[in-house]
């Protein structure tokens, strides 16, 4: 079970300014698509914590967290930090472990075109091998390391962490569904790729074909699915008693999109019919078809008749049909390029979702992206695969400066990138009650990193404490990661931002309106927009909608669990 060779001498990201430079002609693989896909990687070895290898390539970064998992009896030292903070979080991961997989699967060529195979096996392994050190005592499984309500107060290197870390853990008696679930997709995922299986069908993956490595993580996918279907459901943070639940920072809506996603993975990973049926069953049975739901984290169900249209593609001898999840794929879709469900487009043309956008908007449009361009292929008709293939472009030329702040939002692939990320390691300071100024500017470069996003005005305005805009983490990387090697594929003209000068840059007037910061100007913040609306729904005694979308929004809060 060997890890690829890595790059000697290593792949380092170019300095922003090589961005200025154009292409001389259009080429696959064009090499600022191949730059864009190497920075995303890199950003997953700047966040890496526990004893880091000889070829860490983040010269700025050592070894940190040691300790982890030994106030329980476990080596936990490792992973990845999830966000500007440094609590690691196995949900999250999972689904990003996920997306990067399907990456792999999707547009397996891009990495070897890019000469990232390497890197992508690092990332993979990195995490995979910590996660399945999270799991123990058959199917008990780690739900957190550090608590969000202590690590919301610490801003510092990770080299001087408060230690020890408290370890949440969840047997194997007490239900934690959805995170068994989202383990066994990113276990099931992985070993689709190892194994080398073509996906889809004459389609080449990634270069990574470790048969003893697929074995070992098929073997972790079924036994934590195996769990997560059998015996009493729940969410997981619910195992955990009070005092649990207040230190997650990723607490659950729902376990049934988990389960069913992982039984697809199942089916593709096994070429077993009897996976099949059990996510086919379980859509119908949750109602998840009826739901108009953003794909992140914490919700895989816009995924999954877009994963069982692959699947059934990708493997004949399982006995489904594609119709029917094919045309709930296109309903979705369909709604989305309407602005007939929760999308809409802000005036530069940003899919925005209300309740999920406000605190990280790039991340819904660029996973809303990932599921156009898988699908596009399987539509039934040729105008809508350009239809698809034409609106995720929109969505990513955004991300990558074609918007009004001609602004790039990833970390140094351009002199326009955001310069002041939510990230305590690349800030360098320690003064948390002034972030923004001790120092001003980071002391390093999170290279890769994407951004929440700007707002619904898309104003962007780099502010670092100003988390809803500048915050990283894992999960926000993973679209870019998909669509970088989408891009190294299919995209021979340069990205966006390689046309943009510096002089282009538009700094908005005013400042931020959204949790991080309150408005003063006359104009409502959400948070005071939602409590306005639970008192009117409280006065008037109107209908459960209204209750339940401000539960939702309080629970994004809630899970985010950022307070700067």
């Amino acid at each position: 079970m060997a890890q690829l060779p890595l790059p000697d001498p290593p792949w380092l990201p170019p300095d922003p300014s090589a961005a200025l430079q154009g292409s001389a002609q259009p080429t696959v693989p064009n090499v600022h698509w191949s730059n864009l896909l190497g920075n995303a990687l890199h950003f997953y070895e700047a966040q890496r914590s526990g004893a880091l290898p000889n070829s860490n390539r983040v010269d700025w970064r050592g070894d940190a967290a040691l300790e982890d998992g030994k106030d329980v009896g476990l080596d936990l030292a490792g992973g990845y930090f999830d966000a500007g903070n440094y609590i690691l979080c196995p949900f999250p991961l999972a689904f990003t472990l996920t997306s990067i997989a399907h990456a792999a699967l999707d547009y397996g060529q891009a990495f070897d075109l890019a000469n990232q195979t390497a890197y992508l096996d690092a990332t993979l392994r990195w995490g995979l091998d910590w996660l399945m050190r999270t799991q123990f005592n058959g199917t008990g499984v780690v739900a957190q390391v550090g608590s969000k309500t202590v690590e919301d107060d610490y801003w510092g290197p990770p080299s001087t962490l408060p230690s020890p870390r408290p370890t949440y853990l969840i047997p194997q008696s007490k239900p934690a569904t959805d995170l068994r679930a989202s383990l066994a997709s990113s276990f099931a995922s992985a070993s689709v790729l190892y194994s080398g299986a073509p996906f889809p069908p004459g389609r080449p993956t990634a270069s990574l074909t470790d048969p003893d490595y697929a074995a070992v993580l098929l073997q972790r996918a079924s036994d934590l699915y195996a769990a997560a279907r059998a015996g009493e459901k729940g969410v997981y943070q619910d195992a955990l008693g009070d005092n649990g639940k207040e230190a997650m920072g990723y607490p659950s809506d729902g376990w049934e999109d988990d389960l069913t996603y992982a039984a697809l993975w199942m089916a593709l990973a096994t070429n077993e019919t009897s996976y099949y049926e059990d996510a086919a069953s379980f859509y119908v049975e949750y109602s998840l078809r009826d739901q108009d739901e953003v794909l992140n984290w914490d919700s895989q169900t816009p995924a999954i008749p877009i994963l069982a249209s692959q699947l059934l593609q990708a493997r004949p001898g399982i006995n489904g049909s594609t119709g029917t999840w094919q045309i709930d794929a296109e309903t979705y879709l369909d709604r989305v390029l309407a602005q007939e469900g929760r999308a809409r487009q802000t005036r530069g043309g940003l899919l925005f979702y209300n309740g999920d956008s406000d605190d990280a908007s790039l991340n819904p449009a660029l996973n809303a992206a990932t599921l156009m361009l898988r699908f596009a292929p399987l539509a039934f008709a040729a105008g809508k695969r350009d239809a698809y293939t034409k609106s995720a472009l929109q969505q990513v030329d955004y991300a990558l400066g074609k918007n009004p702040m001609k602004r790039p939002y990833v970390v140094g692939v351009h002199p326009n990138a955001p310069k002041r990320p939510h990230s305590a390691m690349a800030h360098g300071g320690t003064d948390i009650e002034n972030i923004d100024t001790d120092p001003k500017e980071n002391e390093h470069v999170l290279y890769g990193a994407v951004i929440g996003g700007p707002d619904k005005h898309d104003r962007y305005f780099d502010i670092r404490s100003d988390w809803p805009e500048t915050e990283i983490a894992l999960d926000y990387n993973a679209p870019v990661v998909v669509l970088a090697a989408y891009g190294v594929l299919n995209r021979p003209a340069d990205p966006h931002y390689v046309s943009l000068s510096e002089n282009d840059l538009v700094v908005p007037s005013g400042k931020p309106c959204d949790e991080a910061f309150s408005c003063d100007d006359g104009v409502l913040s959400q948070a005071a927009k939602i409590a306005i609306g639970v008192v009117v729904a409280v006065v008037v005694l109107v209908a459960a909608g209204v209750g339940w979308c401000f539960w939702r929004r309080r629970k994004v809060f809630a899970r985010l669990g950022r307070k700067y």
